[in-house]
């Protein structure tokens, strides 16, 4: 699997993940929109600990170069 973010993003993405995370699981009225943050949080912090975004890949650009 080809990785397309730099190791900042990748730390930036999975804080801000766990982050985005903690606050939909402190968010109590609407239960969905909680349960949306949550998910949105995960899926935040997964690209940043795989260090691939899909659709970053899809629009063609990333953080990551080679050689750095």
């Amino acid at each position: 699997m080809k990785r397309n973010l730099a190791n900042w993003e990748r730390m930036l993405r999975v804080f801000g993940g766990l982050s985005v995370l903690a606050a939909g699981a402190f968010l109590v009225e609407p239960q969905w929109v909680a349960l949306a943050v949550a998910a949105s949080g995960v899926g935040l912090a997964v690209t940043g600990a795989v260090a691939r975004c899909p659709a970053c890949m899809i629009a063609g650009i990333g953080s990551y170069r080679t050689g750095t």
